[in-house]
């Protein structure tokens, strides 16, 4: 079958790019998935899209939006962001002082014992479907603790996500790390040219734990996208 469009996945903290593979599922075999590791386990790798014609596709999952080159968003027909945020940090003083309280003391724990804290990350992330552990002893803690710390300041500039001529914002109603308001915030600022679903039941890991929903949402845009 002739390829209809190239998808590049970001996963987000704690995650690694494997956790995508379920999708394959659902794409047909002409979408190209390309999946982006960060390096928290494992090797590192950094993906482009090819200079052919097809349509070409970004996922990102949470702190994933902030790892896609900006560039990409340049080339990208549609962005799908899954339980993303423009800053992590609420904007309101009172909140954004607990906000930066809560990862300070992430960062102080995982010092002490990184595998805990990425295991309770995980396990908050999930529902509501608990976290299966992974047997992963290949951690770059360093990596780790680097986009952590990054958390408090990184920000997404919507100028170059509006070089995306579509884009879908879906977001987990029940998500206790980022909140669905954070995806509101983003539909807001591109409410020209983007979507925004959000799926009752489900938490911060939603495109992992509700696959199937999430796809019986994007599947008509990845087929008017392939179409027009």
């Amino acid at each position: 079958m002739n390829q209809k469009a190239e998808v590049i996945a970001y996963h987000g903290w704690g995650f690694e790019g494997e956790i995508w593979d379920l999708w394959q599922t659902y794409l047909e075999p002409g979408y190209r998935l390309k999946k982006f590791n960060r390096g928290y386990f494992g090797s590192e790798n950094n993906l482009e899209f090819e200079k052919d014609s097809f349509k070409k596709i970004i996922f990102t999952h949470s702190f994933g939006l902030h790892l896609c080159p900006v560039e990409q968003f340049d080339q990208a027909d549609l962005l799908i962001i899954f339980s993303g945020f423009g800053t992590f940090h609420p904007h309101a003083p009172q909140f954004k002082k607990r906000s930066r309280y809560i990862v300070g003391q992430m960062l102080k724990k995982f010092r002490k014992n990184p595998g805990e804290v990425v295991e309770a990350f995980k396990q908050n992330c999930y529902f509501p479907e608990p976290y299966s552990k992974d047997e992963n002893d290949d951690m770059n803690t360093k990596k780790l603790e680097k986009d952590l710390q990054a958390l408090n300041d990184s920000q997404i500039d919507i100028e170059n996500l509006k070089k995306v001529p579509r884009i879908c914002i879906l977001h987990g109603a029940k998500d206790t790390i980022v909140p669905k308001t954070k995806g509101r915030i983003l539909f807001d600022k591109l409410k020209d040219r983007s979507q925004y679903f959000e799926i009752k039941e489900a938490g911060h890991a939603l495109p992992f734990t509700h696959t199937q929903k999430c796809w019986s949402f994007l599947k008509p845009e990845f087929e008017s996208l392939i179409n027009n």
